[in-house]
Order: C-alpha cells, then structure tokens, then sequence
C-alpha cells in the first residue's frame, strides 16, 4: 500500500478531511489561549505591589507582564502617573534615554529617562544594542504550547484507545446477521436470536484492537504535570517532587529553593533597582513592587513547628540516633 492510500484510509477511518483539520487547527488555537491565560496567572500571582489609589495596578502588571517595562512620570507637574510605553535612543551603554507615550488621553509624549520619568522592567536583554526590556511571555507561551502538544497526544492516544470488536464473517449476509446480533446486545434485548449456520468461537471469528497498548494517557497527564512543574520553577514557585510518595528531605528542599530563586534572581534585583530609581524621583510617591521569596515546609500535622522537611540522614548529623 503506497503513502497516499495509507493516508486516504486513515482520512476515511478518522474523517480527518480538511474542514476536520481546520477544526482542529482552531481547537489547539482555543487551548494555547487556555494555557496562555492559566500560565498568566500563575506568574502574576508571583508579584506584591502597592501603589497610589488612582493607579489601576491590574493595568500595570499587565503591562509589566506582557509588555516587559512601563515607565512612571510626572504629567503636566500633577501627580505621578504609569503608562505603556516604549523606549528608544541609546547612551554610552547602549541602553535607551528615551522612551515614548501613546496614549488616546494622554496624547503623545516624549519623555527622557533619568530627567522626567523612571522605567520599570523585568529583565534587559544584552545581545540586542540598543538594549531592549523582554516580557517573560516568551517563557509563557514555551510552556504552553508543550502542554497544547501533550493535550493532542492525549487526543490520539484516546481515538486509538477505542475498544472496537471486529468479526470476521464468510459472507455479506453472516457480516448482515453479525451486525444485527451486536445491535440487539447494545440495545439491551434480554434475548439476542441467531441462525444456527453462524460461528460464534470467538477464537476465530471475534478480534478486539489492542486499546491497553494503545492508551499512554496517563502517562501524558503525568508528563503535563511535569511541565506545568517545570514552569513553576522558572518563575520562582517551589514545586519540588510533588509527586514523591516518601517524605520530602531537606536537600531536595534546598535545591529546589536555590534552583527557584536563581530563575527569578534578576527580575527582583532589577525591580529593587528601579523602584529606588522611581522613589529618587518622586519621594512622595507611593510605589512598591516586588516577588517574595518563598520556601517549602513541612504542613504536615507531624510538623507542629513549620519548618522544612528533613531527612534522616538530616537528625543524625544532628543528635545521632536514637536506640
């Protein structure tokens, strides 16, 4: 059988014609947009913010997040005001002096950095010259098209999953009767009638497609958690070994924190660093914005005290055993 007949079958058996690929298509499209806004919140979850009440802080993380800077300044000599914005020029350090403002009610700005107004950014990226601010929803949408591709493979392992009995029959008519018979048991008759002239040995004539092989879904969803776990690390959320059946021990504790605070280290040194160049600026101006850092411990009723899970290894290089 050459590849295009292959192809033409399987198009028959899954009806995978073209109007079923583009409804595929916009179902993975549906499902990045799912995961896209999932991962979202759980990185904005990550940051603490305080500032004025007539700042819409869910505006400002937005844009931190998807827009990677934002930039604080004084409007007219009134109060201090964030905005989208975007950057330009270069210095000595090839780094942005300027940035510009498009706002429908703000109009256009100009603004320069260091005179009239701060950024705020995340992260600086050194191979571009000038300088420019990345949003983490490149790490955003990584992730979440590595889970769009687990939820496929689901898909197909669940289509070839499908327990189907195949009977072999001599002739149309024995095929007709063979599928008469199948339709009463579905329906639930309490009595299914056949000529005598069928065989029933199931050891010839049934056949059954071999769903256990064919079934890997379980192990997908364990493979999302993974990724999903994965993600949680770059952006500072401590996840270690949640699928371990034994107690967690200090070590695995501790790699865990030091391997989530690296991945998110410079984003907080850079936003300690603009939010002291914000408040240089503008002294009386109420603005904080940071990610915490957190830790494991142990929340089991065992562990009255709170404090992280050790292993025994961990008590005896303190107390010795105990006889």
């Amino acid at each position: 059988m050459t590849d295009e007949q292959l192809k033409q079958l399987y198009d028959e058996i899954f009806n995978t014609k073209e109007s079923e690929k583009k409804k595929l298509a916009m179902l993975n499209v549906s499902r990045f947009g799912y995961y896209t806004d999932y991962l979202v919140r759980l990185l904005k979850a990550q940051f603490e913010d305080e500032v004025e009440d007539y700042w819409d802080d869910e505006f400002m993380l937005n844009t931190l997040i998807f827009d990677g800077v934002f930039v604080v300044f004084d409007y007219k000599n009134s109060k201090p005001l964030m905005m989208n914005c975007q950057p330009y020029g270069v210095n000595m350090y090839y780094k942005p002096t300027n940035v510009n403002v498009a706002n429908p009610v703000l109009g256009n700005l100009d603004l320069t950095i260091g005179v009239n107004c701060e950024i705020v950014y995340l992260e600086e990226t050194p191979r571009n010259m000038p300088v420019d601010y990345p949003s983490p929803m490149s790490i955003v949408h990584f992730y979440a098209r590595k889970l769009v591709n687990i939820d496929q493979c689901i898909d197909a392992s669940l289509n070839n999953s499908m327990v189907t009995a195949i009977f072999q029959a001599p002739n149309k008519k024995s095929a007709e009767s063979f599928k008469q018979m199948h339709k009463d048991i579905r329906s639930g008759a309490p009595a299914v009638f056949i000529d005598d002239s069928l065989d029933l040995s199931l050891g010839k004539n049934l056949l059954y497609t071999p769903a256990k092989d064919n079934f890997i879904c379980d192990l997908a969803q364990i493979e999302k958690r993974k990724v999903i776990e994965e993600f949680l690390t770059a952006i500072g959320i401590n996840n270690a070994n949640t699928d371990k059946r034994e107690r967690l021990n200090q070590d695995e504790v501790n790699a865990n924190n030091d391997e989530c605070v690296s991945g998110v280290e410079v984003w907080r040194r850079n936003l300690r660093t603009c939010t002291r160049r914000v408040h240089k600026m503008f002294p009386d101006l109420k603005f904080s914005i940071t990610i915490p850092e957190k830790s494991i411990i142990d929340q089991s009723p065992r562990n009255s005290t709170g404090a992280p899970r050790e292993s025994g290894s961990d008590k005896k290089m303190k107390g010795g055993w105990k006889k």
